[in-house]
């Protein structure tokens, strides 16, 4: 028994390592060529350096309402599921009193609204959220376009 859990804290310890030292490895790549390429693009182009510091904060400002809206639209389709299970577990305890006194259809009536209101609330998050981050990266990018002209 010792014997198996030393072997699991083992290759539980190494597994962990290992893909500790992954992550650590991509988020320093990461960062770092994101610190290189903004470097670059300040020093080769230094009116978009000058733009990129005007938009930082509007950015900053968009990706902070996307992720708002998309706190609120999961609550709302969270909100959304409670009932449905609710009624799951209704029909699920009173099954043997739904068949005597043929209920049946009132449970699966009410289950099918149920989940067409939860439909509704999780199909909102995809297209109200992606699109506000589309809208944002496409600004960027119109705006880092419409100096480039300036250099050349």
């Amino acid at each position: 028994m010792t014997n198996e859990l030393d072997f699991m804290s083992l290759v539980l310890s190494r597994l962990c390592c290992r893909y500790l030292s992954f992550w650590i490895d991509n988020l320093f790549q990461l960062g770092s060529s994101l610190v290189v390429f903004t470097v670059s693009v300040m020093v080769l182009v230094p009116p978009v350096s000058a733009l990129i510091l005007a938009v930082a904060p509007v950015f900053a400002l968009v990706v902070e309402a996307v992720d708002r809206s998309n706190r609120e639209m999961k609550r709302m389709s969270n909100s959304a599921m409670g009932p449905v299970l609710s009624n799951v577990q209704e029909a699920l305890h009173g099954r043997v009193l739904a068949r005597a006194m043929s209920l049946e259809s009132y449970f699966i009536e009410r289950h099918h609204r149920l989940v067409d209101t939860f439909n509704r609330a999780t199909f909102v998050v995809p297209h109200r959220v992606n699109p506000s981050l589309l809208n944002a990266i496409c600004g960027t990018f119109v705006l880092t376009n419409a100096v480039s002209p300036v250099r050349s």
